[in-house]
């Protein structure tokens, strides 16, 4: 008996479970477990406490894990998964961009945290950059930059490759070949 009761426990702990979702026809939805349904109304536990729809608000809903085909009419909508939870492109985007800059504010205050005498040290690859490299010879040289800033003009492209945040290395680069750097 014990042993039918772990084996229990532990499926339904792999097991993955998905929210029952309502998609309402202004394209919002919502997820959660249909706890009523009758015949012009929808009642859904969410987070927070319950809510109830009027069948003539509802596209459709999926129970459980939603189908190939009710995941690409969800997409069409502008939703993603995030989190196991379905949201908006745009908040999905702001998200990551939140998430981004707190790496970067991460990065940059253990590069503050550590001594001066640490930070100030430059990377030996800056030794072989040379002028007149492209932009993957600068890449292969140096790695993937920290930040690029970017200035068009009548002229051509002017960027400027950012190394590190704290004692930063700067590398020009004009049309796409290095025309000098400043560490």
């Amino acid at each position: 008996m014990k042993i039918i009761l772990i084996f229990f426990i532990v499926s339904t702990l792999i097991t993955p479970v998905y929210a029952d979702s309502v998609v309402l026809k202004s394209g919002k939805i919502f997820e959660g477990k249909i706890i009523d349904e009758k015949e012009d109304a929808c009642i859904v536990k969410i987070e927070g406490g319950t809510v109830s729809f009027n069948k003539a608000q509802i596209e459709s809903i999926i129970y459980g894990e939603p189908s190939e085909e009710q995941i690409k009419t969800i997409e069409e909508k502008g939703y993603v998964t995030y989190e196991g939870k379905w949201i908006k492109q745009d908040k999905y985007d702001k998200l990551i961009t939140q998430e981004r800059q707190a790496q970067r504010h991460m990065k940059t205050k253990q590069i503050q945290e550590k001594p001066l005498t640490q930070r100030s040290k430059r990377p030996e690859p800056i030794s072989r950059l040379k002028i007149g490299m492209t932009k993957k010879e600068v890449i292969e040289c140096m790695g993937n930059p920290y930040d690029i800033n970017k200035t068009t003009n009548s002229s051509g492209v002017r960027e400027q490759w950012v190394y590190g945040s704290v004692g930063s290395i700067y590398v020009y680069i004009e049309n796409g070949i290095v025309t000098s750097w400043q560490d």
